[in-house]
């Protein structure tokens, strides 16, 4: 089942990375302009994704770089907005969670929907 998330615990989102096949994680900042033209794009994508493919077993989640700190070390994020997909995949010594694709900046509306629908078909 598609998931919309805002800022989640540091628990919460590794139980997300444990339940979902993907995790789509937008990073952003409430001081970054770019961020407040991006994340709404981000959110109306996601929204469309869930409303398209609602079994699909992705998460979409929004994660504030100062309120989460950790996260955004975890995932070495050093500018915003970055958008990181986590994909959990298997391999001979079991299941990890590997970064599958990373981006950077601002990214217009269909483009945005055309890499979640690519995600959430795969799936």
């Amino acid at each position: 089942m598609v998931t919309l998330l805002d800022d989640p615990a540091l628990a919460e989102f590794d139980a997300l990375l444990a339940g979902q096949r993907a995790v789509v994680v937008d990073f952003y900042a409430t001081w970054c302009q770019p961020c407040k033209q991006y994340s709404p794009r981000f959110a109306q994508a996601a929204r469309e994704a869930r409303r398209r493919w609602p079994d699909a077993p992705v998460a979409f989640v929004k994660v504030d770089i100062d309120r989460s700190r950790e996260l955004a070390r975890r995932y070495g994020v050093q500018s915003v907005p970055t958008t990181v997909v986590l994909e959990r995949r298997k391999g001979l010594l079991g299941v990890k969670v590997a970064q599958a694709q990373r981006w950077t900046g601002s990214i217009g509306q269909a483009e945005l929907q055309q890499r979640f629908a690519a995600l959430c078909e795969a799936a």
